[in-house]
């Protein structure tokens, strides 16, 4: 089977980062293209893709009105004749001109898009049941394949439950309002006025926020209490996560939770806002804690909750947990299953 993934942009996000690993994995048994439109492309990520995959770029300045890189990127489908073309950013439909009959499928990969390309689809796709309701709201159905991560990467280690004299806390993501890095700050004021200062914060990632949430972190003179690391291999996030006490995921709105997932894999207790693709990660309370969406007292007061009841969850059957629903090559070989029943159909079969 011959497969093209699309997307505008290679950057660092989650989307980008699940399109790497399943192409990865479909690669094995199929032949895979990657085509970026934007000259937009994260050495980080590339790397990761699997050297068999065959990868075009086509050179768009961002913002570009210039037909030309469009154009190209219809060439390579026409040249290609593709039997699916897997779309996963927004607002790209429109420009699928040459698909040769092609099955054109779109994974959703947020609760907060537009719905304006949907039409263009043949099927969609969405990355958890919250997903999948946003869509039916817009007035289209979406069948829900979730996003993986590998687990048999990421270095584990078993909590006790026990304190530790310093809570070390994680977060690892971009750097932007929508991803809530400014509620955790906001809670570990929060924590010391009422008196506890013992605890430590890294925030791993970058991204357009970083100078203001650094501005805040000097504000409420948190700076011997929060670091910013910056972006990360994922080798050394998949070594490291284990060393921390607790991950927290503030997002305002979050379509899945990969990093979540990732922490789950690693032994660390989690603890997320409360929307609905991260609350599906963790079985909505099974296998993490969470808190109100936006609430910043709410988020300081679960922390301290955590510190006084430490690791109430056993982090040896949250591994087991996204081992078995979480897991890469389940998300692969569905989209595979899915795409081969659309081809089928396409033939009469």
């Amino acid at each position: 089977m011959k497969i093209v993934h699309a997307l505008w942009s290679l950057g660092t996000g989650g989307t980008e980062s699940m399109l790497a690993d399943i192409a990865s994995e479909q690669v094995k048994d199929n032949d895979v293209f990657i085509i970026i439109i934007n000259d937009v492309v994260s050495k980080q990520v590339l790397d990761r893709i699997d050297n068999r995959c065959k990868f075009l770029c086509c050179h768009r300045k961002v913002g570009s009105k210039n037909p030309l890189p469009l154009l190209r990127f219809n060439y390579y489908l026409w040249k290609i004749h593709a039997n699916i073309i897997h779309v996963h950013m927004e607002n790209l439909g429109s420009y699928l001109w040459t698909c040769r009959g092609a099955k054109k499928v779109r994974t959703i990969h947020c609760a907060f898009g537009k719905a304006t390309d949907y039409k263009y689809y043949d099927k969609l796709f969405s990355i958890s049941e919250g997903v999948r309701k946003y869509t039916l709201k817009q007035g289209f159905d979406s069948t829900v394949i979730y996003n993986g991560i590998h687990p048999e990467q990421i270095k584990f280690a078993a909590k006790k439950n026990s304190c530790v004299d310093i809570l070390k806390i994680v977060n690892v993501g971009r750097l932007q309002e929508v991803k809530g890095q400014q509620l955790l700050i906001k809670a570990a004021n929060l924590m010391q006025k009422v008196g506890f200062s013992a605890f430590k914060i890294d925030l791993i990632g970058d991204g357009e926020n970083r100078q203001n949430l650094e501005q805040m972190v000097e504000y409420y003179h948190l700076s011997p209490y929060i670091r910013f690391l910056g972006m990360k291999s994922r080798e050394y996030v998949y070594s490291h996560l284990c060393d921390y006490d607790l991950y927290v995921q503030p997002s305002l709105s979050e379509g899945f939770g990969l990093t979540l997932a990732e922490a789950m894999a690693a032994g660390v207790p989690v603890l997320t806002s409360d929307q609905d693709g991260p609350m599906e990660v963790i079985d909505y309370g099974k296998y993490g804690s969470f808190f109100s969406t936006g609430n910043s007292q709410e988020l300081c007061n679960r922390i301290l909750k955590h510190v006084e009841h430490s690791y109430m969850v056993s982090s040896v059957e949250s591994r087991q947990y996204i081992c078995c629903n979480f897991d890469i090559k389940q998300t692969s070989s569905k989209y595979i299953i899915e795409y081969q029943n659309l081809i089928r159909k396409k033939y009469g079969k």
